[in-house]
């Protein structure tokens, strides 16, 4: 299962890449590309469910991809089952969504001051 985060609208991301494009997504794929392992690792080490196999904890796994004009972090569980330890037992269970969210401000941060 793959969960997609999408932030749009930040104003001096877009005001950058219509003035420097290709520079711009440059950056910003590399900015992807190191936080990928990072948000890899957190979602391994917070991942709030005991461990019975340790196949669902080792099968998350997070990749920059570049796609026209966006980059995009994906995070995803490489087991058949990681959609249920998402979104079963009210989301009790769920990493992808709130690593993600968490490395959000970080990632923006980055973005604008690799920006200026």
């Amino acid at each position: 299962m793959a969960t997609k985060v999408v932030w749009r609208g930040d104003r001096e991301v877009s005001r950058n890449m219509a003035l420097y494009g290709e520079k711009v997504m440059d950056a910003a794929f590399a900015v992807g590309e190191y936080y990928a392992p990072q948000i890899e690792a957190e979602a391994k080490n917070s991942a709030p469910w005991q461990d019975r196999t340790g196949r669902a904890r080792s099968g998350l796994t997070s990749q920059a991809f570049r796609e026209d004009k966006r980059v995009i972090i994906y995070l995803w569980h490489k087991m058949e089952y990681g959609v249920f330890l998402e979104v079963r037992h009210s989301s009790r269970f769920s990493v992808v969504l709130p690593t993600l969210e968490r490395f959000y401000s970080p990632i923006m941060r980055t973005l604008r001051e690799a920006l200026k």
